[in-house]
């Protein structure tokens, strides 16, 4: 399945997550599927954790709620593409429970 690299949250940096790429998934065609259909760019693993996970980012933009349900629903698309088994809706349904009483992000608009 697929899963966070850092497993503890306390050890877990506020603006980078790194998910592991599931056994069977080429996750080189899933970063360039997500860049080029959805204009969404994550990086890949360096060294040792070179094609074993994916970083993405969680600063500015990127961490606008719409943003994160954008990246969630196109990683889900594309990993069934790739055969893998998953539950419809469950990355989307999991963010948006923790967005439930928590404060607003600010926008930046009205500047």
């Amino acid at each position: 399945g697929i899963g966070l690299f850092v497993r503890d949250p306390a050890d877990r940096l506020p603006t980078v997550t790194a998910i592991n790429i599931p056994d069977g998934v080429d996750g080189a065609k899933v970063s360039s599927r997500l860049l080029h259909e959805f204009s969404i760019e994550i990086s890949g693993g360096l060294g040792e954790l070179k094609g074993k996970i994916w970083r993405v980012g969680l600063m500015g933009y990127s961490s606008q709620r719409g943003n994160v349900l954008l990246f969630l629903g196109a990683l889900e698309k594309i990993l069934l593409d790739q055969g893998m088994k998953l539950p419809a809706g469950a990355g989307i349904a999991a963010a948006a429970s923790t967005f439930v009483g928590a404060a607003p992000v600010a926008t930046g608009q009205g500047r």
